[in-house]
């Protein structure tokens, strides 16, 4: 099942990333719909539609994600006055800066959309993506399109606000990212940091213009973020720290330490926090052996971003004994720190491969895939930790990063998987 997209959806999700932005889809009204119905997935809060959304066509009642529409005349006779229609448009109907987006029957025209944009009245407004989205990856289109924004709010200078930091790379395309932020910003206040943006990932334009004052920048999604990194390196001196996301136990005191030397700061609080969390999870766990020895040996599929996948495969081989039998990985040209861990445990033959249809006990990956699987085996604990997440809505925490991240994976892995166990009166008796 193909799940994967390309720097046009990546684009998207940087675009409307930022609160108070739009991204203007250049191109048929299926492409819109279509963003429209991933968009509702993974921002799961409604706000009211703005007043001005009846008053523009290409906004047609909806707020997000507005769209110009192109039909089989503009594919003949060129789009560049329905972009500077819909830039007008739109603009004056939210007064919201927008991102201009070529889907990719749009960009095989190769329309003048700078000029369209300054035609329109509002070029200081429009920032315009890259003219090749199609040949992109996800991280990629993201990563582009993040520096484009950065590039249209940019100070002239900066002051620099000891003790803060930007989060780069984190997206609202990452599991329960509402609350995943709030975790990661824990973490760090544990250390004596306080974030002033995630950059892309729910923040304020105000936020962006206030991020260039960081004293740090630290990627958690280091494929979302190297041009973004560089950016504010090269333009603005901020350095930046490049790590996984903190999925697993040794992973965020690995996190406490790095984000610790990085910053001159002591990991001593947040790495207690997690002496104390882990030892009580595993309470739990022995509470539960018979049905967490269950999984000791089996084979485990991931899929999903590298600096994901990573983490959570080698948390998962220690704790529980999943051995990796199928490994890919999405959103980027090269697969991370992946293939050095399989070649550490002699699995480099996993990377790439099918998931065989016997002996897994646990898929990490997007929502659909996770579900489709347990379906034809219901044996096989299936753990949404990508996008799609095939769910209606989300009113619990459902992030895989932080101290509660352990906690959401453990449970979907250990209650994912159907199956009658008899557990007593061995694991009683014989604990």
């Amino acid at each position: 099942m193909n799940t994967d997209g390309d720097g046009f959806l990546g684009a998207v999700m940087a675009a409307e990333g930022v609160e108070g932005m739009r991204s203007l889809i250049n191109g048929p009204g299926g492409c819109r719909s279509r963003v429209q119905n991933l968009l509702r997935e993974l921002i799961g809060e409604y706000r009211s539609e703005e007043s001005g959304c009846c008053r523009s066509k290409f906004m047609s009642k909806q707020s997000r994600a507005p769209c110009t529409y192109l039909n089989h005349d503009d594919v003949v006779l060129g789009s560049a006055g329905k972009i500077e229609e819909g830039i007008r448009s739109v603009y004056e109907s939210s007064r919201s800066d927008l991102v201009l987006i070529d889907t990719l029957g749009a960009s095989v025209q190769v329309a003048d959309r700078e000029s369209a944009a300054e035609r329109s009245g509002y070029g200081d407004h429009v920032v315009i993506s890259d003219e090749d989205l199609a040949g992109m990856t996800v991280s990629e289109g993201f990563d582009d399109t993040i520096v484009r924004i950065l590039k249209h709010y940019a100070p002239k200078g900066r002051d620099i606000i000891p003790g803060t930091v930007n989060v780069l790379g984190y997206n609202i395309g990452d599991s329960g990212w509402e609350f995943g932020k709030k975790e990661i910003a824990s973490m760090l206040s544990d250390m004596g940091l306080k974030v002033i943006s995630f950059v892309g990932c729910g923040s304020t334009p105000d936020e962006i213009v206030r991020s260039f004052d960081a004293e740090y920048n630290i990627s958690i999604h280091p494929e979302f973020s190297r041009l973004t990194s560089v950016y504010y390196r090269e333009k603005f001196g901020i350095p930046c720290l490049d790590l996984p996301l903190p999925i697993g136990y040794d992973a965020i005191r690995r996190f406490a330490d790095e984000v610790a030397e990085f910053t001159g700061r002591s990991p001593d609080v947040l790495k207690a926090k997690v002496d104390d969390e882990e030892l009580h999870v595993c309470r739990v766990l022995n509470n539960n052996d018979r049905t967490v020895g269950g999984f000791r040996g089996y084979g485990m599929a991931l899929e999903g971003p590298p600096s994901t996948v990573a983490p959570l495969m080698e948390w998962m081989f220690d704790l529980m004994s999943l051995v990796p039998v199928s490994v890919k990985t999405v959103h980027s040209r090269d697969a991370g720190d992946v293939p050095r861990f399989l070649e550490s445990i002699g699995r480099s033959d996993a990377l790439g491969a099918p998931v065989p249809p016997m002996g897994v006990a646990a898929y990490f990956g997007d929502g659909l895939t996770a579900g489709y699987l347990h379906d034809r085996d219901p044996t096989l604990s299936g753990v949404p930790v990508t996008m799609p997440y095939e769910r209606n809505l989300s009113l619990v925490n459902r992030s895989v990063v932080g101290l509660y991240g352990c906690r959401y994976i453990l449970d979907e892995l250990v209650n994912g998987r159907s199956g009658f166990s008899c557990g007593q009166p061995t694991s009683a008796e014989y604990r």
